[in-house]
């Protein structure tokens, strides 16, 4: 995995310095519908991160935003991410921003004061990369309750299965989440000889 410049390293920019403008996000929101405008907010710890507006056309997504480098004067930026789409073989059509710094498709940019891909920022790493064996299974177990719409807190029961999931996906995510509980719980036992 990896190869050259495929980010990572100790220098490396965490994703904890970046708004993410996700596509799934997006379209989930209604974002992406021609002719379209709206604000986003990103917010952490209940304090607002930043937020634009985007404009939606059907070929691009038009940002617009303020940004400033190292506390000095804000500027207004309006930035065009064109979008491209591609026919996957079984059928329908699926989206992609082209980023704006080098042109390839991505699902995701990052921003800072420009909204660029991983690469283009310097590879960009994820907080799960410098997390523990034990951080990686609480961080897993989360996500596994957020998708379930239930508390993260491993305090709280295991969330209901949702109306529409198969019983068998839901299943199979209640003995995922009995496995790291049990994984965890072990890892627990070793470092600090005690368990959840």
């Amino acid at each position: 995995m990896g190869g050259w410049n495929s980010g990572g390293g100790r220098d490396a920019p965490r994703e904890d310095g970046f708004l993410r403008l996700d596509l799934s996000r997006l379209k989930a929101l209604g974002f992406l519908k021609p002719h379209w405008r709206q604000s986003l907010i990103w917010t952490r710890g209940g304090r607002e991160e930043g937020n634009i507006v985007i404009e939606s056309y059907p070929d691009h997504l038009m940002l617009i935003y303020r940004t400033r480098r190292n506390g000095g004067e804000w500027r207004s930026i309006r930035e065009r991410v064109s979008l491209a789409f591609t026919e996957p073989h079984y059928g329908g059509r699926r989206i992609w921003m082209l980023c704006p710094g080098c042109g390839a498709r991505k699902r995701t940019l990052w921003g800072s004061e420009r909204f660029l891909c991983r690469a283009c920022h310097g590879g960009v790493t994820y907080e799960s990369q410098y997390a523990d064996r034990m951080e990686r299974k609480l961080m897993r177990i989360q996500s596994l309750r957020r998708r379930l719409g239930g508390e993260i807190s491993l305090a709280w029961p295991f969330p209901e299965r949702p109306k529409r999931m198969r019983l068998a996906t839901y299943e199979r995510m209640k003995e995922e989440e009995a496995r790291l509980r049990e994984e965890l719980d072990r890892l627990a036992i070793e470092k600090f000889g005690w368990s959840l």
